[in-house]
């Protein structure tokens, strides 16, 4: 989700800018194709569709109310409850050792309880996405087994913390 809010906003300052660059030749180049009948109907039929798809986003009218519906069912039904919420955002990414420190789980504690349970952290710098690759299971799977060490009774950071 980050790569594409970044992508976006980075597409359109450069959509702007190149905007602002060729603005004279964009004009000269309308106003010659202008003369042209399917450069009208084209023009016209682009306006119109977006703004429709604009009014009718902002309006919250059928059919992009349902839409946005559904995609908020969506993203919604990937949570079922507070225990499966992630604690720190993008988790999977972070190092074994980077992670159990954010948490506040002992490392050696948090090793032993998912060797227990036949999850092999070999590496500590590996991230915990690699480690449940490696151990076939997912990365909820191994902070299912690790929460409840976290210095808190959720397994849930109140706010980032500084690596030391």
């Amino acid at each position: 989700m980050n790569i594409h809010t970044i992508s976006s906003l980075f597409f359109i300052i450069t959509a702007i800018i190149h905007l602002v660059l060729n603005w004279n030749q964009l004009l000269s180049y309308i106003s010659r194709k202008a003369e042209s009948l399917l450069i009208r109907r084209e023009l016209s039929v682009a306006v119109i569709i977006m703004i429709f798809v604009v009014t009718g986003t902002l309006a919250e009218i059928q059919p992009f109310q349902s839409i946005i519906k559904l995609g908020s069912d969506i993203k919604n039904s990937w949570i079922k409850t507070s225990d499966y919420e992630p604690p720190i955002g993008h988790a999977e990414l972070l190092s074994f050792s980077s992670f159990t420190r954010r948490m506040g789980i002992d490392p050696d504690t948090a090793a032993s309880a998912l060797a227990g349970k036949e999850i092999k952290v070999t590496d500590r710098k590996a991230t915990i996405e690699q480690i449940a690759r490696d151990n076939r299971t997912t990365p909820l799977e191994i902070y299912m087994v690790i929460k409840r060490f976290a210095s808190d009774d959720r397994g849930k950071i109140s706010g980032p913390r500084r690596e030391s």
